[in-house]
């Protein structure tokens, strides 16, 4: 690390342009030796005057006294900004009137400064104060040393964090392999992010006339990105969604279940079971059903899936249960058919509100006054939608009769090995 360098401005002691490279240097050796009245202005194309200003009657102009006393006039059309003295740097150098050259008095001096956000002229300072008192470990702190006890001595965290292989990610520090997987993440989210833009572009232009038409509709003909799906899922829906409320039965859902149905096999499984649990529109859910049903692998992801619908919960939603049975009547197998028995009904606990009033009590004659209050009863649902999977699967119709379900199905079950606690 340099020595000091001992400046004076008037009767101000200025010896701290300490610095660990020459750039801090000048910067601090600039700040403390500007003149505190002098503004500057930066011309168009011409650089930097320094000086003040002269009172001069022609507003169109300024006259400039500078530091050598010369004056110098300027169109306002030469000047591109005007900065005026800087109050901080102002203060800076008054702070330092008859401050004695100590590590104390340097701890001090950094401390306003970093109180003014001259964080500059505050690191110069910490560093005159290791300097004078080489073990001040706050001060090192504040440089962003950190003490290595192998060798004794305060080194920069950079180098000690470069020894144990880490480096400075986003300010977090972290291994080499983790800032390359951090980097690898980061890419993919930001080409995800662009395709997506991409996406959201196409289908804007897709009806427009002229060339922005045509590479909209070349994209989207040939799109097989699986990053599409989530995208192309939630338009189908709300498109179907539309239509079903404007009671149209034979929306095909096109083009975005064409979309889908190209992507690389099984990539769009998710989609095409959240797209069957969420419609109750035949035309489509009809055909995604039939893509799963399409392959073993699919199949039985989807029944999976379909079967935890069928779970009632605190407050059964009777008609989502309903599409989930109807659902496993199409991918659905022997396997769950004790599951399809335990859901043929459904029993909700309702509260009901209870109005108060007025009414005659017939023993007395009298009338009593009620404050009304809730209660609470059981209510049963039948489940159609768990019925006729149950009914197709099993090839039997035994109604709602859990009993005679369950009964006909240990008798015929009885010595079978079906592994259905994976359903469940």
């Amino acid at each position: 690390m340099s020595r000091s360098t001992s400046i004076r401005l008037g009767n101000v002691a200025a010896s701290r342009c300490v610095a660990a490279s020459p750039f801090l240097a000048i910067l601090l050796c600039a700040a403390i030796s500007r003149p505190v009245s002098a503004d500057n202005w930066n011309l168009r194309g011409a650089g930097v005057l320094s000086g003040t200003p002269v009172p001069y009657k022609d507003e169109s102009s300024v006259i400039v006294r500078t530091q050598d006393g010369v004056m110098i006039q300027l169109a306002q059309s030469q000047i591109s900004r005007e900065i005026k003295t800087s109050q901080r740097e102002a203060a800076y150098v008054q702070s330092m009137t008859d401050r004695p050259d100590t590590a104390e008095s340097n701890r001090e001096i950094a401390k306003e400064c970093y109180s003014r956000d001259q964080r500059t002229l505050a690191l110069a300072h910490y560093e005159r104060v290791v300097e004078l008192d080489p073990n001040d470990g706050q001060s090192w702190a504040a440089l962003g040393y950190v003490f290595d006890s192998r060798s004794g001595q305060w080194i920069p965290k950079d180098n000690l964090n470069k020894r144990l292989g880490l480096v400075v990610v986003d300010g977090r520090r972290t291994t080499l392999h983790a800032a390359e997987l951090e980097k690898a993440k980061k890419r993919i989210r930001e080409e995800d992010a662009s395709f997506q833009r991409e996406l959201r572009i196409a289908f804007t232009n897709v009806s427009k006339p002229g060339q922005a038409g045509m590479k909209a509709q070349q994209f989207l003909a040939s799109l097989d990105d699986p990053r599409a799906n989530t995208a192309l899922a939630t338009m189908l829906i709300e498109e179907t969604k539309t239509k079903a409320r404007a009671r149209i039965t034979n929306y095909d859902g096109q083009p975005y279940l064409g979309m889908l149905m190209r992507m690389p096999q099984g990539s769009a499984t998710p989609q095409f079971i959240q797209i069957a649990r969420e419609l109750d529109y035949p035309a489509v859910v009809d055909q995604v059903l039939e893509v799963l049903a399409s392959n073993e692998r699919t199949r039985v992801i989807a029944m999976q899936a379909f079967v935890a619908d069928l779970r009632p919960g605190k407050t059964p939603d009777v008609e989502y249960i309903n599409r989930a049975g109807r659902n496993l009547e199409t991918v659905g197998d022997a396997r769950i058919i004790p599951m399809l028995i335990d859901r043929l009904t459904t029993s909700a606990l309702v509260t009901k509100v209870n109005q108060g009033g007025a009414a005659m009590d017939k023993a007395t004659g009298g009338i009593s006054q009620s404050t009304g209050g809730t209660s609470q009863y059981l209510v049963t649902q039948n489940q159609p939608g768990v019925l006729s999977a149950l009914v197709t699967i099993s090839g039997q119709s035994k109604g709602y009769d859990q009993n005679a379900w369950r009964e006909w199905y240990a008798l015929t079950y009885a010595n079978s090995n079906l592994d259905t606690r994976r359903f469940d």
